[in-house]
């Protein structure tokens, strides 16, 4: 903490991922909004080389919701796991996927067999880039229920490949996506809302088609490699001119 004070104090300029964030160095550390701008980040156009019966054959004819990220608590995957189970209550025909790895992996796997999930929740661990776009690619949906997420880059990688995506009303997350138009938001930690934004598009293909275009088209315009760097360079280059004006002023300054 002290050495973020003391950088942030002696920057000219910052710059964070999210309104989220700028919200947190805001409170945190008593800032100005004009010494503060938001400039996301971005992800590169992602490529399906293999389809999902490829990667995992055992996904052929499943009809399942793709999530993703550290194993950790502050990713809301418990959240899934409650969700799983008023599925399994429910008699649904859809099945969870979890990829990722963390500390937490073992303790949700123990989980889903002491609570007899397996056949609506799977934590299948580390996945490599070409193995999550094949999952992706291949699902109903993606499902991102962070209790806490700073911007969410994940969110992106979805969206890029047309997916719709539903989301954790939350932190950088609620920035990226509008409800009913890029996406879905869920109020986090709540499997209710969590069932109720997949039944809404499983129950309408087409709207969701539509919501995954358009969560395509915001990635492809807003979150660009090309636009971030521009937007970079352009606070950059009014940093410089800022001190430039402001060293003059002083040079020009009457002795007092």
């Amino acid at each position: 903490h002290e050495k973020e004070q003391q950088l942030i104090t002696e920057s000219d300029q910052i710059i964070v991922c999210s309104d989220y964030m700028k919200e947190e160095i805001r409170e945190v550390f008593a800032l100005q909004d004009e010494g503060i701008a938001v400039i996301p980040n971005g992800v590169e156009p992602l490529k399906v080389n293999r389809q999902i019966a490829e990667v995992f054959p055992e996904l052929k004819d499943t009809k399942f919701i793709f999530s993703i990220g550290r194993i950790v608590e502050e990713k809301g995957f418990e959240t899934i796991i409650e969700a799983a189970a008023t599925a399994k209550d429910k008699e649904k025909d859809f099945v969870f996927v979890i990829a990722g790895k963390g500390p937490m992996l073992k303790e949700y796997q123990k989980q889903v067999l002491e609570r007899e999930l397996e056949g609506y929740v799977s934590f299948i661990g580390y996945v490599t880039d070409e193995q999550r776009n094949a999952l992706v690619k291949g699902c109903e949906l993606v499902v991102i229920p962070s209790l806490y997420e700073p911007f969410g880059i994940v969110v992106l990688e979805s969206m890029a490949i047309g997916k719709p995506t539903v989301v954790s009303n939350t932190g950088g997350m609620k920035g990226i996506i509008k409800h009913l138009q890029t996406g879905m938001l869920m109020v986090p930690g709540s499997p209710k809302s969590l069932l109720e934004q997949i039944e809404y598009l499983l129950n309408q293909p087409e709207k969701a088609n539509e919501i995954g275009s358009r969560g395509k088209q915001i990635v492809q315009s807003l979150y660009c490699w090309k636009r971030i760097a521009a937007e970079t360079c352009r606070i950059m280059e009014d940093t410089l001119l800022n001190q430039r004006v402001n060293e003059k002023e002083q040079k020009t300054a009457p002795n007092k």
